[in-house]
């Protein structure tokens, strides 16, 4: 089907409190009680919404569950831990096969294949760009990098300088510089391991969320599917632009209008073109995605954003995804959205 265009009307609700968030409604009667648990992890928050009746214990429990399950994500792939497995492969100069864990292997595999369906605009190796325009682990003044520096970067930089294999895992580049950062796919999988984990504990009504990339499963307490509020991509303010409900599967949001440059009075997204090293155009816009996973919903967001509107709703329709794109549009915002996307738009 064609993507639609609609100028849609902003419903007056609660702000998002991330890209998305939960929202409740109203009734005449107070909803049953929904437990949370939260914390924190990956540099952000994390909290699971639960709807089903669970011993208070094994609330506990799975709390408990959950922060182990984030310390052995982030000891596989955060760049923050120096002897985490990705800091280690990220150090080595080796262009042989390196074993790694199968939760590595597994999620640069499907890093790679969104890279693939991108054509290079969603790549986990862009991360020395990154950080060179003045982004990234370490946040610095924003610069215009030098042009030599850039481009010997670049050369350690494209997802076909990495391989990924299953059986027996294992990770490999073929160019010594070269550096991963999973940050833009890692904290979908985080939400989509802790979904398994909860749902493997008998658990069918829940929302779990991981620094604004969710994934929902039954219904929330107002018996209705679990609904979240996308924001008008407007820096430094956080009001909703339109709900949705999500039935089973992920959600997220990759915009520029949080984090940007300024330079030479013109404002640069944070979004780095893997392809090119330079800045994706500024447009105070996002693009949230619906997928099956929260990790697939992660990484194409990312990648689509950064295509810019047209193509991403092209590649979007060939693959299948939920895609909603808004733009700062003069004193408004211009909204567009596909058929796949519609069905999920709770309209008010």
């Amino acid at each position: 089907m064609p993507p639609r265009r609609a100028a849609l009307p902003a419903p007056l609700l609660a702000a998002a409190l991330a890209v998305v968030t939960a929202l409740a409604g109203c009734g005449a009667a107070p909803p049953p009680a929904v437990h949370e648990l939260h914390g924190e992890t990956m540099g952000t928050t994390w909290s699971v919404k639960l709807f089903d009746a669970v011993p208070a214990a094994q609330y506990d429990a799975m709390a408990a569950e959950i922060a182990a399950l984030f310390d052995g994500i982030n000891a596989a792939m955060s760049t923050y831990i120096e002897d985490s497995e990705i800091s280690r492969f990220n150090r080595s100069r080796d262009t042989a096969w390196q074993a790694v864990s199968p939760e590595l292997a597994g999620i640069v595999a499907q890093a790679l294949e969104i890279s693939a369906h991108t054509h290079g605009a969603f790549d986990v190796t862009v991360a020395p760009i990154v950080a060179l325009w003045g982004f990234g682990a370490a946040q610095k003044e924003g610069a215009f990098p030098d042009r030599t520096l850039l481009d010997d970067l670049m050369k350690t930089v494209g997802y076909r300088h990495l391989s990924a294999r299953l059986e027996p895992p294992a990770l490999r580049k073929d160019v010594p510089g070269l550096q991963m950062d999973l940050s833009a796919i890692a904290k979908g999988y985080a939400v989509d391991r802790v979904a398994a984990l909860v749902a493997a504990r008998g658990v069918e009504n829940y929302l779990a969320e991981v620094g604004g990339e969710l994934r929902a499963s039954g219904v929330s307490q107002l018996l209705r599917p679990w609904r979240v509020g996308v924001e008008k991509p407007t820096p430094g303010w956080r009001e909703t632009m339109h709900i949705v409900e999500l039935r089973g599967r992920g959600i997220a949001t990759s915009g520029d209008y949080r984090n940007f440059i300024e330079l030479d009075g013109k404002r640069y997204s944070h979004e780095i073109d893997p392809r090119t090293g330079e800045p994706a155009p500024y447009r105070g816009a996002s693009m949230t995605v619906i997928a099956d996973t929260a990790m697939e919903a992660d990484a194409w967001a990312t990648g689509l954003f950064v295509l810019g509107k047209e193509e991403a709703l092209s590649i979007a329709e060939a693959h299948g995804l939920a895609v909603y794109f808004i733009e700062q549009a003069g004193d408004g915002y211009s909204q567009t959205f596909n058929e796949a996307f519609s069905g999920h738009l709770v309209l008010q």
